[in-house]
């Protein structure tokens, strides 16, 4: 007996001419449940290109589908040790664990999964690639949720829940159970979003008890700023992607370049300690301040130095708990300015200058020196003491999550 898979095409018949044609009769048939079509299809794609990966991907699908998942998971080892980072595979291997009572090593297959497809977006995923992707998002979403529930309930057991509402909106959000809403269409933070807070793009420097004792270390701290920019040992490129990101090929003209470049003090959190001890004055400042502090995210702390006719183009932070401040330290005449939500305002040298970084914001340089900046980051003081405690353990658990996943994978 024959299957018709497509109008004058039947599952005994030749296979297509063309690769693309096989793709398309393997998505129909994976979307259909066809399983002896599937195997058809998986069959004429291993005549048209035998060995290639995608082949050998099929053929443990259909083996699994076939209910021979150890054959399968034999077929996706071999595929993946020799291109670990093959999506499809990946996907599939993480179904073949669930088949074998393995959630552990499933789970931490598709968390992987998805990391690289973010690293791969910009290529664009064929139908049957994207539709394994958002089940497996679907899947990381439910066990996050799990574990960032309980990190919650702890503290939401201790203040109540009406305290905490906005964190957990945040995790709701963050796990998909709920739409992030549109309380302002130019603040879309990259990692996490707390609804509820009023979007405000610049906050008034008076606000912050710490600022004017910042502002007369000025002079202390410059100096260190022009020691180290002496010999530019310890400037990093700010922007160091690899390629084939839609983030990477965003910042094309700024990524591994020093036309934007940082003097680490803290990354994610981490001290750097070498830089630390080459500009003691401003680490002791620093470490004077109520800085935003969850190992692993904050605070980011540097010196960032902008070169002549250089732009920096529009973007977001990560979170919208968390504003940055910019101390400007050099600053030529006609240099530019910073601009956040559409409101621009220039550098003046010992002038704060704090806004909320999860607001769409671009910087410019348009003089023919460079301009350098202090820059770190506080608490949004719109939030309470409560809310930073439980919202520093959430993203605490979350780094833990994937951590400890991805050390499975």
């Amino acid at each position: 007996m024959t299957h018709e898979t497509s109008p004058g095409r039947k599952v005994g018949g030749p296979p297509p001419m063309d690769l693309p044609t096989c793709m398309r009769l393997i998505d129909r048939a994976r979307d259909a449940g066809d399983l002896p079509a599937l195997a058809q299809h998986a069959a004429w794609l291993a005549e048209m290109a035998p060995g290639h990966p995608i082949a050998r991907t099929l053929q443990a699908e259909v083996l699994r589908r076939e209910r021979q998942p150890q054959v399968a998971r034999g077929i996706l080892a071999e595929v993946l040790r020799q291109l670990p980072d093959f999506l499809p595979a990946m996907l599939e291997a993480a179904e073949v664990e669930d088949d074998l009572a393995n959630p552990p090593a499933a789970f931490a297959l598709r968390l992987k999964a998805i990391n690289l497809a973010e690293a791969q977006r910009a290529r664009g995923f064929p139908p049957g690639i994207a539709s394994a992707l958002e089940r497996a998002v679907a899947a990381v979403n439910v066990a996050m949720a799990e574990a960032l529930e309980t990190s919650l309930a702890v503290h939401e057991q201790q203040h109540g829940r009406e305290a905490l509402a906005r964190i957990r909106g945040a995790v709701d959000i963050f796990v998909g159970r709920r739409p992030r809403g549109e309380e302002h269409p130019e603040w879309s933070p990259g990692l996490m979003y707390i609804p509820g807070l009023e979007p405000l793009p610049w906050y008034d420097k008076a606000g912050f008890e710490w600022a004017e004792r910042i502002e007369q270390a000025t002079p202390v701290i410059r100096a260190e700023l022009l020691a180290a920019m002496g010999g530019r040992s310890g400037f990093l490129p700010y922007v160091d992607d690899s390629g084939g990101r839609k983030r990477s090929d965003y910042w094309a003209e700024l990524n591994r370049s020093r036309r934007w470049s940082a003097f680490h003090f803290s990354r994610h959190g981490q001290p750097i300690e070498e830089n630390r001890q080459r500009c003691p004055e401003t680490a002791a400042v620093l470490d004077s301040l109520p800085l935003m502090r969850i190992p692993g995210y904050a605070p980011e702390a540097m010196f960032s130095v902008l070169e002549p006719k250089t732009k920096i183009p529009p973007h977001y932070g990560s979170v919208n708990g968390r504003l940055t401040v910019h101390l400007p330290l050099v600053v030529p005449p006609d240099c530019g300015a910073l601009r956040v939500r559409g409101e621009s305002r220039i550098w003046e040298e010992g002038k704060l200058l704090v806004f909320d970084d999860a607001m769409i914001h671009e910087a410019w340089n348009d003089s023919d020196q460079v301009r350098a900046v202090l820059i770190f980051d506080v608490w949004n003081p719109q939030l309470s003491a409560v809310e930073r405690t439980a919202f520093s353990d959430v993203l605490k658990t979350a780094q833990r999550f994937e951590a400890g996943y991805q050390a499975k994978a």
